[in-house]
């Protein structure tokens, strides 16, 4: 995990104000690594259908998108890069199946196999991606301003990709996907996606909590990926309708 906070340290030097709290400072001694940030006196957004925190969401998000490109870390690895190795757990799962695999997941598994990749084709773009923007990634300040956290993850790409994180994560918060899709329509990165890489993504990011869900780990975390495939599985469905 040291890895992912170095690079933390690293991308937060360079960000704009505006899209996180600021890094004052960064320590590293004796195998101890210490990064110093703005006090943000703030609480995680709700996300949920009618909050009044969702255009702040929005805006901010749309700030992301410009100050962000072009990308302001060039160590960025390019999205279908770093995301190739992880977004392949539906062809995993068709290889090897494991106990415990859902009804559900046992019947697409191999039809999603052949599209789950497709997405990465997509990806080539030159603005900085979080690659998982959710409620606690982020805070809301009194005054309604957004900031995001938690900036390990990173990879360079096109922006509609950071957005297609966050719509599952709007389901969750009780969006029908028609309507997560909708609330991030206004948005021009979304606006630039391909459906087809839309669609294709759905079924991977699925395929990655179905994966994870089969995984050892906390009761808490095994109970939000199994919450979290039954939210990627309802987008799915609803694109395949579309």
């Amino acid at each position: 995990m040291a890895a992912h906070y170095q690079t933390e340290a690293e991308v937060c030097a360079v960000l704009p104000d505006r899209a996180a709290p600021r890094l004052w400072w960064s320590l590293d001694v004796d195998r101890w690594l210490l990064l110093a940030f703005d006090d943000i006196r703030g609480r995680e957004p709700d996300l949920s259908p009618g909050s009044r925190d969702v255009p702040a969401v929005l805006e901010a998000l749309r700030n992301l998108s410009e100050v962000l490109t072009p990308c302001p870390w060039p160590a960025a690895a390019t999205a279908s890069e770093e995301l190739a190795g992880e977004f392949r757990a539906w062809n995993e799962l068709t290889a090897t199946p494991r106990e415990g695999i859902s009804e559900w997941a046992r019947q697409h598994a191999t039809a999603l196999a052949g599209i789950e990749r497709l997405f990465l084709e997509h990806t080539e773009g030159d603005t900085l991606l979080h690659t998982d923007l959710r409620a606690d990634n982020m805070l809301i300040d009194d005054a309604g301003e957004v900031r995001v956290i938690d900036w390990s993850w990173v990879v360079r790409g096109a922006g509609w990709l950071d957005l297609a994180f966050l719509v599952p994560q709007l389901i969750l918060a009780g969006h029908t996907p028609r309507a997560a899709e909708k609330t991030l329509s206004c948005l021009p990165a979304w606006q630039q996606a391909p459906a087809d890489a839309l669609t294709s993504f759905a079924a991977a990011v699925t395929g990655v909590w179905e994966r994870g869900r089969l995984a050892e780990g906390p009761d808490h975390l095994l109970a939000y990926r199994q919450r979290a495939v039954q939210a990627g599985a309802a987008w799915l469905e609803h694109r395949l309708r579309s």
